[in-house]
């Protein structure tokens, strides 16, 4: 029985040791290919905040009926709403690839860091636009 707990627990080790059967030089370029993608990510994502700001900012503005900009506001609450499901979307959607095909895996991050780029410029351009239409 003791001989048995050994060759587990040297077993468990070796595992442990190289689980991913990924060569860490692979590993360590797919991991920065991984953090490009967050950094997109990362620095569009305190956004939602300034989204939800902007969005009862302009709520307040549509309480008033005979506003003759109320279609313009509509359109930027749309417009903000949509930015902030492309997010939420992307972020549902994303998942992290196996990196035992390294050539998938590039392909995986490539395109993620497409559609989180058009996320971040959709939700950069709403927020924009609606901060300039409450500042004029």
């Amino acid at each position: 029985m003791n001989h048995f707990k050994w060759i587990l627990l040297i077993s468990i080790f070796l595992i442990s040791c190289n689980s991913s059967g990924v060569d860490s030089d692979v590993k360590y370029k797919l991991d920065n290919l991984h953090q490009e993608v967050m950094d997109v990510h990362d620095d569009v994502m305190p956004e939602l905040g300034t989204i939800n700001k902007l969005r009862k900012q302009l709520k307040k503005r549509l309480k008033d009926d005979t506003d003759p900009a109320k279609d313009k506001i509509q359109d930027l609450i749309y417009r903000l709403n949509d930015a902030e499901e492309a997010m939420m979307t992307w972020m549902g959607d994303f998942k992290k690839p196996s990196y035992t095909d390294e050539a998938a895996a590039r392909k995986v991050y490539r395109d993620e860091k497409v559609k989180i780029t058009e996320v971040d410029r959709k939700i950069k351009e709403a927020i924009a636009d609606a901060q300039n239409f409450l500042n004029s």
